[in-house]
């Protein structure tokens, strides 16, 4: 495998696991994306460098960078489902 198809294969298997944990209409979200942004584009300089170096060390630093990410995908989930609760007692009070 080429570094490149190496560095695909992370991306495809980061959009995997955010998908999986992601619920559907949360990519609407400008607070979503506020929020997962930062450790992005994070992840995807290390990605770039490790891509360039394939050192040991930049791999780990991209093994970081993924579990930030999904650090910050899992604080937006909780964001948004807070949301739509606090939505959901808005629209349907309980008497």
């Amino acid at each position: 495998m080429t570094k490149d198809e190496a560095a695909t294969e992370v991306y495809r298997r980061l959009a995997a696991d955010v998908t999986a944990i992601a619920p559907k209409g949360i990519g609407f979200r400008s607070e979503t994306w506020s929020s997962v942004d930062p450790s992005t584009v994070d992840f995807c300089l290390a990605l770039s460098k490790w891509e360039q170096t394939a050192s040991e060390a930049d791999r780990l630093a991209v093994k970081k960078c993924y579990e930030n990410v999904m650090a910050a995908w899992r604080r937006a989930v909780v964001a948004y489902e807070r949301t739509i609760q606090r939505s959901d007692k808005c629209h349907n009070p309980r008497t």
